[in-house]
């Protein structure tokens, strides 16, 4: 069968006061409409600009429609939150807020 991509876009955006942001792209897992994040974790500082956000926002986007799916096996043993230093995902939702999911 035909791969396709996304033809549309999904991020997750992560804050801490902290820390800053942590933006990461999503994907499709092939042969299903389930959603996985990608291995690509895009950190900003706090006190970046506005337009730097925005340039970092609209990459991340793009990388998620450009996706082609993936298995669910490609992501065995990666969690984005590690980006953070923090090693459980319980620990770092409480110390990030996730702000927004985008959808395009």
């Amino acid at each position: 069968g035909r791969i396709i991509n996304m033809k549309y876009g999904m991020i997750g955006f992560y804050f801490n006061e902290d820390f800053g942001y942590i933006l990461n792209p999503y994907t499709k897992m092939r042969g299903s409409a389930l959603n996985l994040t990608m291995k690509k974790v895009y950190v900003k500082e706090k006190g970046i600009s506005d337009d730097e956000m925005g340039i970092a926002i609209k990459k991340t986007i793009q990388e998620s429609c450009d996706a082609l799916p993936i298995e669910r096996s490609e992501l065995d043993g990666y969690n984005f939150w590690e980006a953070s230093g923090i090693k459980g995902y319980a620990t770092f939702s409480k110390k990030f807020r996730k702000n927004f999911e985008i959808w395009i």
